[in-house]
């Protein structure tokens, strides 16, 4: 009942032993080492002003070191919102090479902001850090978005990154 003497595997794919979980074969690139499923409260933080959200709860799954966020973040109210407009992350983003990782998919779809081409917007993230930046192509010039934030604004969130 504690545990599986010898192992059992299951049609071939599934194998689980004292160890753990192997997907697809018994390699160390088989275990299934994390799997963890939540919520979590993600207040925008905007470098001066301030907003009140009514919606702020995004889920994620993670599986190994890949973690899916998927949401709605909307903002009621809004008091002169400007400069950075930044998205918390439930986990640090990974350590790179390259100092600064794009995050998988477009991941951000803004609605009712102002004087914006919302095709423009996207989510970057600097490595290290638990922390997205929501951001806004203006020609070839990343700018911050605080100030196109307007009351009943906000965004729907998809999208994949990596930690360590």
């Amino acid at each position: 009942p504690n545990g599986i003497a010898g192992g059992l595997t299951l049609g071939g794919d599934l194998t689980l032993d004292t160890n753990g979980i192997y997907l697809g074969g018994t390699g160390s690139a088989n275990y299934l080492d994390d799997y963890e499923e939540g919520t979590y409260t993600a207040n925008l933080l905007i470098g001066s002003g301030s907003v009140t959200q009514s919606e702020s709860t995004l889920s994620y799954v993670k599986i190994g070191k890949k973690v899916t966020i998927t949401g709605r973040i909307r903002i009621d109210t809004v008091s002169s919102p400007s400069g950075a407009v930044d998205l918390p992350l439930p986990f640090v983003m990974e350590t790179t090479s390259f100092g600064r990782n794009e995050i998988g998919c477009f991941g951000c779809a803004p609605f009712n902001l102002t004087n914006i081409d919302t095709d423009t917007v996207f989510l970057r993230a600097d490595e290290g850090l638990s922390k997205a930046f929501i951001r806004n192509f203006s020609g070839t010039t990343e700018v911050d978005v605080g100030s196109n934030l307007t009351a009943n604004c906000g965004f729907r969130f998809s999208f994949t990154y990596t930690t360590d």
